[in-house]
């Protein structure tokens, strides 16, 4: 897990826009709601997430965690 949370998370960091976070779908890139609104995710594998704000192109605030 620890490989595959690296290369996503310089993925994130060299994004441009969150569309370039869609590819590859394995990303399942999305928007969180409740107590996580105004932050998405990207999957790292079934049970752990990269969660992060994106703010004007920046990323901040990012944590890796399982929300379900």
């Amino acid at each position: 897990m620890q490989r595959t949370a690296r290369r996503k998370m310089i993925h994130i960091d060299s994004a441009k826009n969150l569309e370039d976070l869609k590819t590859p779908p394995g990303n399942r890139l999305h928007q969180l709601t409740d107590d996580r609104a105004g932050q998405h995710s990207i999957s790292i594998n079934m049970k752990y997430r990269i969660c992060f704000h994106w703010n004007n192109g920046s990323v901040e605030n990012v944590e890796i965690v399982d929300y379900h």
